[in-house]
């Protein structure tokens, strides 16, 4: 009754998610290839060489998913596809974690790791077929709950199928890595489409987390026979199709990225936000400094942020002999480098704020304390204009 139920609960043979995971597969495809062009040009480039390995193992993993019914039928074992399936996303997994390996520190010591990394793998997915080999089949190929594609819709019961627990347990070690590193490298990005990229695979590794989360509670619900059980098949396969898609845009943004022109629009896009977290702090600036704006701000984003930078620093300058004697850090003995960003930032904005007051009120009788407000040459570029918005940023919200 329960196959009979499962089969008629199917009224197409073919799903939105399946639709979305056979255009994922196509994308992944494609991409490979893309990546494989690149690694022709440079077949030194170890990362490239990973990553490449990575987009191939997650392109077949992704075609077997709406063909797993009809390959278990060829096989003549059920469940094959599906450990098949399983084991090409370790590789992809693992793959894409040990990338991040070649792009820093010395080059024995990553492939010392990546060997370790490799054996590691090997014998899970050692495990995983043994486990395979050994668990009974719970089902006949030519049930009605099978052909019916319903029994490849359901999360599989963990006790009744182990192996789907190791991978899950490696796939969320694999996942966890990722997280972490791709978030460090994010951070550090130099470019911003390769920050969006980096922000993409985190996203991406953060999903598959989740992925497992959602799985295991699925296994959990089919187990006891819930009712949720079926919403919750529903997101896992939601969340396996886009953790897929993250991934693939943030290995490849980098590479299809600058010829649709994606790299200048996501430059201007963050021109855009700069400018506008430094808005409060150019406003008090030129409220008090008028003369420091020549000119009309320009019309693009990234000249009107330069702009508006040089503007806020000659007028810091300039109120520098308004400004009161700086606060001495809080503490004995505290220096100044210890004090966080944020409160530094808070420090900076009330000096700025009441050199400011001061000017508009007396313009003729500055205080000359020998602050400085912002001093030009402390900072790199970048780390400058972080700086700067983050003294904006204190104005807005003290």
């Amino acid at each position: 009754m329960r196959e009979c139920a499962h089969a008629s609960a199917r009224a197409t043979p073919v799903t939105p998610p399946e639709i979305v995971i056979a255009v994922i597969a196509v994308g992944c495809a494609v991409m490979a290839g893309y990546k494989l062009r690149d690694l022709a040009a440079d077949p030194e480039n170890w990362a490239l060489r990973l990553i490449c390995v990575s987009l191939i193992a997650l392109t077949l993993a992704t075609i077997l998913q709406p063909v797993a019914a009809e390959l278990d039928q060829a096989v003549g074992r059920l469940d094959t596809t599906r450990v098949l399936a399983n084991c090409l996303v370790l590789v992809a997994a693992e793959s894409g974690r040990s990338a991040f390996l070649c792009l820093s520190g010395p080059e024995h010591e990553a492939h010392r790791v990546l060997r370790r990394r490799a054996a590691t793998l090997l014998g899970c997915l050692v495990a995983i077929v043994l486990l395979f080999a050994v668990t009974p089949v719970r089902h006949h190929l030519d049930e009605p709950y099978v052909r019916s594609h319903a029994y490849y819709a359901a999360t599989p019961n963990l006790l009744a199928a182990p192996y789907v627990a190791v991978f899950l347990a490696y796939l969320t070690w694999c996942a966890a890595g990722s997280v972490t590193v791709a978030a460090r490298y994010a951070r550090r990005a130099s470019t911003g489409l390769l920050r969006l990229g980096l922000s993409l695979l985190t996203g991406g590794a953060g999903t598959a987390l989740g992925y497992v989360v959602v799985k295991v509670a699925a296994s959990i619900g089919h187990a006891r026979g819930s009712t949720w059980a079926s919403p919750l098949d529903t997101a896992v396969a939601a969340l396996y199709g886009l953790a897929s898609a993250l991934i693939l845009l943030g290995a490849t943004i980098c590479s299809w990225g600058p010829r649709v022109g994606l790299e200048s629009a996501w430059t201007n896009l963050v021109a855009r936000r700069d400018c506008r977290r430094l808005t409060p702090l150019w406003n008090l600036v030129h409220r008090a400094v008028p003369e420091v704006a020549l000119l009309p701000h320009p019309r693009p984003p990234t000249l009107r942020r330069l702009r508006m930078t040089v503007e806020i620093l000659d007028g810091c300058a300039q109120l520098s002999r308004w400004a009161p004697a700086r606060p001495e850090p809080a503490g004995a003995g505290q220096s100044r480098c210890r004090t966080s960003e944020r409160a530094a930032a808070a420090i900076e904005a009330e000096l700025i704020r009441a050199a400011a007051h001061s000017k508009l009120a007396s313009p003729a009788t500055p205080a000359d304390t020998g602050t400085r407000l912002c001093p030009a040459g402390d900072r790199e570029a970048g780390a400058e204009l972080t700086w700067l918005t983050q003294i904006s940023t204190a104005l807005r919200y003290e």
